[in-house]
């Protein structure tokens, strides 16, 4: 999506730029208040672009540094978790550590057996 909105702004940076130039070549020619106004304005409009341009890269360069980190963790995770499988005993203390943390998520929810509320409702 980032990228997609890049490249819209640099495309209508390129054809104001193109504008502009034809308007410079054509004031060349025939000096006019009009086109003076004209000039200024698309002058005004590449600069805009150009920092609209400008902040898209650095959060599309964000985006990218983001994307980098969250997989590097993942691959991570995925390391520690097949370490995990190959040893009965890490894995027999990450189902525990799993199961307490879903006791925690639920806690409260008077559908979970476990939680406290259920134990003395019945």
């Amino acid at each position: 999506e980032c990228q997609h909105y890049l490249a819209r702004i640099s495309e209508e940076l390129k054809e104001k730029e193109r504008q502009a130039e034809n308007a410079i070549n054509y004031l060349l020619d025939k000096p006019s208040k009009l086109l003076e106004a004209r000039l200024q304005t698309l002058e005004d409009d590449i600069a805009r672009l150009k920092a609209i341009q400008e902040q898209a890269e650095h959060r599309l360069e964000a985006v990218h540094y983001e994307k980098s980190t969250a997989l590097d963790k993942v691959e991570e995770l995925q390391r520690v978790l097949e370490d995990i499988a190959n040893d009965d005993d890490s894995r027999h203390k990450a189902n525990g550590l799993l199961r307490r943390l879903i006791d925690t998520i639920t806690l409260g929810s008077i559908s979970n057996p476990r939680s406290k509320e259920f134990m003395e409702v019945s």
